[in-house]
């Protein structure tokens, strides 16, 4: 069995990718490498993957022009504390590569694929490997880690023309849709899918509301709750709302009793019944979201977190979905009221016969990867 390790890290978009590939790949063990607290940690241990840690390794780009004394120090130790875990980071992939030897890293940009990609170059080299190293770019900009690793990868891919145009590493990488598991939206029945009582009853009570779907990624958004909340009987005049408030998500919040309501902290392996069964959609416009959205064509209103990658992501979909800025949170409310259903009855969604298409042809380029 060939041993597959998957780096993804702290929050649910990166992750997202990575049980599709599994579940379309023959004959391997899934290892998720990640941080102790992360996403991925839950979300590994949730699908029964074996996880490895490696310390958390930021690469800071740091400013010394600082007046004050104890800045500049601050800077300094900070700067020497990430050389340190990065080194340590690269230490402990030699021992993991040696350990388990894997037929293939698949990254999708976390920084801790830096120092595995690295020393997987370094064992392959000395011949204690042959580990094919895959590097995905789901989100319009390339982050730091996929920027430095690309030259290293087997086979590398993206989502968006935008990266192909923009950045020259990327000119000539695999184009394909973000990699999403068909299989499973073939039949996503309430029956079938849904195994939480209190959900599944939700979900069958009859209304002639609409049902609105809010959530703010796997990790949560504390301004996407808040105002939830402070909205929440405009809203219930109009939805039936269930609100995903984060597995991450630590402050309190009031409650809410009201037959038309429903909190929970956070869905897996039932969110794609319960998105398709939802009439509309609130959320981050993380790719993880965008990308089932688009495949289930499903309305929705995105907020992109402000000053973040995720600006850039609204922007390329802004013709299938109805982009919030969170600086006009308190017009939310109106916003919706005067565009739901209206604004969504002349959008065009992708095919989706074309996108699994592309992602099968994809999963064989990977699985010809493993068996070479």
């Amino acid at each position: 069995m060939n041993r597959v390790f998957l780096i993804a890290g702290r929050t649910g978009g990166p992750f997202f990718p990575l049980p599709a590939v599994v579940n379309n790949l023959h004959n391997i063990q899934p290892i998720c490498i990640g941080i102790r607290g992360g996403f991925e940690e839950h979300a590994a241990k949730t699908k029964g993957w074996k996880i490895e840690y490696l310390p958390d390794t930021r690469l800071t780009i740091f400013s010394f022009k600082r007046e004050k004394l104890r800045e500049t120090i601050k800077n300094y130790l900070e700067l020497a504390l990430n050389i340190f875990l990065l080194v340590w980071s690269f230490v402990k992939s030699l021992y993991l590569l040696v350990r388990f030897n894997p037929k293939m890293i698949y990254s999708t940009g976390s920084f801790l694929a830096v120092p595995m990609v690295l020393a997987a170059k370094v064992t392959n080299s000395v011949g204690f490997t042959n580990t094919k190293i895959v590097v995905h770019q789901q989100d319009p900009l390339p982050g730091l880690s996929n920027r430095l690793t690309i030259d290293f990868a087997d086979l590398a891919s993206c989502v968006f023309d935008y990266t192909k145009s923009r950045y020259t590493k990327f000119s000539q990488v695999l184009q394909i849709p973000n990699p999403i598991d068909a299989e499973i939206y073939t039949d996503l029945s309430i029956s079938k899918n849904i195994k939480n009582p209190e959900l599944k009853k939700f979900l069958t009570a009859k209304s002639e509301l609409p049902l609105l779907l809010i959530f703010g990624g796997g990790s949560g958004s504390e301004d996407i709750n808040v105002w939830t909340l402070k909205n929440i009987k405009g809203l219930l005049k109009k939805f039936r709302i269930i609100h995903l408030i984060g597995v991450l998500q630590k402050k309190e919040l009031d409650d809410v009793e009201h037959a038309g309501y429903l909190r929970l902290d956070a869905l897996f392996e039932e969110m794609p019944a319960v998105m398709n069964a939802s009439d509309v959609v609130l959320c981050r416009a993380g790719m993880a979201s965008i990308t089932e959205l688009l495949y289930l064509q499903k309305p929705a209103y995105l907020v992109p977190l402000p000053s973040t990658h995720q600006e850039q992501n609204a922007e390329m979909v802004k013709d299938q979905f109805y982009i919030l800025d969170q600086k006009d949170r308190p017009n939310w409310l109106q916003t919706i009221s005067d565009s739901y259903p209206s604004y969504f009855k002349s959008v065009v969604y992708p095919d989706k016969q074309k996108t699994t298409q592309q992602l099968a042809d994809y999963y064989q380029k990977l699985q010809s990867l493993l068996d070479n």
